[in-house]
Order: C-alpha cells, then sequence, then structure tokens
C-alpha cells in the first residue's frame, strides 16, 4: 500500500512525512479505532515490522507522538492530521 502521510508540526514548522502507519494517542478524536488499532491508555504500539508510535492517549486531542522507522527515530512532534491512508 501507499502508506499514510501526516502532517507533523515541528519546531521548524510544519512538514509531511510518509509513514508505514501512524498513531494517533489523543482521546476525543483519536481516528485508531477507524483505522483498525485499539488505543492503548499509554505506552508503546506496534504498528508495523518498520514502525512503532510511542504516545500517551492523555494527551490533546490528537496528542504528542514519537514514530520510529527502523532503527532510528524519525520525528517526535504533533500530529496535526491525517492526509491519507492507502
Amino acid at each position: 500500500g501507499t502508506g499514510v502521510c501526516a502532517t507533523l508540526r515541528t519546531a521548524a514548522g510544519a512538514i509531511t512525512e510518509p509513514f508505514d502507519a501512524v498513531l494517533f494517542c489523543g482521546g476525543r478524536t483519536s481516528r485508531l479505532p477507524e483505522l483498525g488499532f485499539t488505543t492503548p491508555p499509554h505506552g508503546n504500539l506496534r504498528l508495523s515490522p518498520r514502525t512503532w508510535a510511542i504516545g500517551d492517549a492523555r494527551l490533546g486531542s490528537l496528542g504528542q507522538a514519537c514514530i520510529a522507522m527502523g532503527d532510528g527515530l524519525l520525528a517526535a512532534s504533533e500530529i496535526s492530521e491525517l492526509i491519507r491512508w492507502g
């Protein structure tokens, strides 16, 4: 599949990055259920063999997340919106 593109709000400004999958760590507006995931109350969720999302469901509407791809940390930022799922 084409994976996910997420807009990440960083100190350098909003950027768009592709991911295998994305975790919305927030509460009210979490889209995890419709994407087939279950939101953990806190801690880590392995989304694919290459992608982990780390966050706390108590933070914000979309929350904070650290997304690691492969062996390195790719981004630690606020996911502001889901652009595409495919």
